[in-house]
């Protein structure tokens, strides 16, 4: 516990695992390794199908203060990350 006090409060609290080891809590690979925890898939999915207004409603939802300026500058630790192995 004494080393990995943070992500044991990440599990509890927040539900999820920045590992993405945990089935129940892995997030997409994306949204795990951000650190906003972007839902990037549910703006994917309305990008896909056209539905802009819904796409950046999705954005807003999780960073309604500077969008536009965090876009500019993540680092994109998503594209690092590959997806946890399945059994």
């Amino acid at each position: 516990m004494r080393h990995f006090h943070h992500e044991f409060e990440d599990h509890l609290r927040a539900h999820r695992c920045r590992a993405g080891v945990c089935q129940d809590l892995a997030l997409s690979p994306c949204e795990n390794s951000c650190p906003l925890h972007m839902n990037i898939p549910r703006f994917l999915h309305f990008n896909k199908e056209g539905r802009l207004d819904e796409a950046f409603e999705s954005v807003i939802l999780d960073n309604p203060r500077l969008p536009a300026s965090t876009g500019r500058v993540c680092q994109h630790p998503c594209d690092n990350r590959l997806p946890p192995p399945h059994d």
